[in-house]
């Protein structure tokens, strides 16, 4: 029995619910944790207002924060035309959000639900 040789990289879809985008797990992984290094120092330094600012465009940030309103909405139960007009996103924007929400680690989740927690003085 002749045995295949294992891949050197793996390829996984970025977002695997409506991209084709594809990279390296490995390289990806390192891009990442960077980046999240870089995040987590700037917040240490309570400099992270100013290195967000310096990293992305005034579009970027907006792309960013449009996004973050739609995941509150979805995860706040709205519907995805509720969520499309009081963000002036389009449904097709909304839906690719909801399916990160759907497929993904559950970030958007934890997120919204420690804000509100804290919001309501630590009472859900």
């Amino acid at each position: 029995m002749i045995k295949k040789p294992k891949p050197q990289c793996i390829y996984i879809d970025v977002v695997p619910c409506y991209s084709s985008t594809r990279v390296k797990w490995g390289e990806n992984m390192k891009d990442k944790d960077f980046f999240l290094n870089c995040l987590k120092q700037a917040q240490k330094e309570r400099n992270l207002a100013s290195f967000v600012t310096d990293l992305f465009t005034p579009g970027e940030i907006s792309d960013l924060a449009q996004r973050l309103k739609i995941a509150k909405g979805i995860v706040a139960d709205k519907t995805y035309q509720q969520v499309s007009d009081k963000v002036d996103a389009s449904t097709s924007t909304v839906t690719k959000v909801g399916q990160i929400i759907k497929y993904g680690k559950g970030a958007f989740q934890k997120l919204f639900a420690r804000t509100e927690h804290s919001r309501s003085g630590g009472e859900k």
